[in-house]
């Protein structure tokens, strides 16, 4: 059967689209699980950034707190100034930083993007803090020479005084699962 060919409501109707679906969906977690793994080293510390009364810009904050005694790293709440960290940052020696915040990637609510440090030059990544992810990355990569990268959740909402979308507090319960076990992985 051609895709063109399918009428619309006869696709959404067909359980085997919603099956692909799913699978391809799937296959993109897997990815985005191996690309994690393959670059946590030594010494981790998750630095967590975002306004939790600004909806799902409280992510970083959010998974912060569901982190929070659970995995083998070192966990830091920056809320919406990062800039304010670094010296306690660079104090743990961390061979590792993950970033966690909300960008803009103009992804479906939820979905979950790996950013490496050399890639912000040209993406279009929008947060909504003072100071540029790039110019914080490019400051705690240079002086703690670890590997630096974004974990990087898509708001549904940035609205002033709204909560965590389901979207995104879903997204937050399976990056707080990928982190336990495979921080339990490196660690042992």
């Amino acid at each position: 059967m051609i895709l063109s060919s399918i009428k619309l409501e006869e696709l959404l109707d067909n359980r085997k689209f919603w099956e692909i679906g799913l699978v391809l969906h799937q296959i993109r977690n897997l990815t985005i699980i191996k690309e994690i793994k393959k670059r946590l080293k030594g010494k981790v510390v998750i630095v967590c950034i975002g306004n939790e009364l600004k909806g799902d810009d409280g992510a970083g904050p959010a998974l912060a707190k569901f982190l929070e005694g659970d995995v083998k790293a070192d966990v830091i709440n920056c809320e919406e100034v990062p800039e304010i960290y670094t010296d306690k940052i660079k104090e743990l020696k961390p061979d590792t930083i993950i970033i966690v915040d909300a960008v803009d990637v103009k992804e479906k609510a939820g979905s979950v993007v790996l950013i490496d440090k050399n890639k912000l030059e040209g993406e279009r990544i929008y947060t909504t803090h003072n100071i540029p992810l790039k110019v914080f990355v490019d400051y705690l990569s240079s002086e703690t020479k670890a590997n630096v990268f974004i974990i990087g959740i898509q708001p549904l909402s940035l609205e002033l005084g709204k909560g965590l979308s389901k979207e995104v507090r879903k997204t937050l319960k399976y990056l707080k699962d990928i982190f336990i076990e495979l921080l339990k992985e490196i660690n042992s």
